[in-house]
């Protein structure tokens, strides 16, 4: 049977396999960049929010939630190294074979050449509502 949406494939497109799909993806394209850019550049890939405002004939009504419910999350904080070589960022942790992933796929040579990643510490405090699941952050 054709598909009733022409151009879409709604197995990919579900939320399920979508989200999957879409960070394969990045990583593949940060593999593929990371071969063809200039010594002492990377490509890293970067999760973003979009909040879309509304116009005022638009607005949803706000949760009524009171937001009384807290629950303080942890903050994570990894600790990273980056492949001197083709500049992969990683967990130390999911490297058991302590080579690069990355260079071993694209060359076949083990590269054991990696810097620690210094994370950015930030004052940001994040808090989540038991009652409405809405991630709260203080400044």
């Amino acid at each position: 049977m054709p598909s009733p949406f022409p151009g879409m494939d709604p197995f990919i497109e579900s939320r399920r396999i979508w989200t999957d799909f879409h960070l394969d993806l990045a990583a593949e394209m940060r593999a593929y960049l990371n071969t063809r850019v200039q010594p002492g550049y990377y490509a890293t890939a970067v999760d973003w929010q979009c909040i879309n405002v509304l116009h005022n004939e638009e607005r949803l009504p706000m949760s009524e939630c009171t937001h009384l419910q807290l629950m303080l999350l942890a903050e994570q904080q990894h600790d990273r190294v980056r492949c001197r070589h083709c500049h992969l960022t990683i967990k130390a942790a999911d490297l058991p074979s302590r080579y690069c992933p990355e260079c071993w796929e694209a060359t076949g040579r083990k590269q054991y050449d990696f810097e620690p990643v210094v994370s950015a510490r930030t004052d940001v405090v994040r808090y989540r509502c038991e009652m409405c699941g809405v991630i709260i952050e203080a400044h």
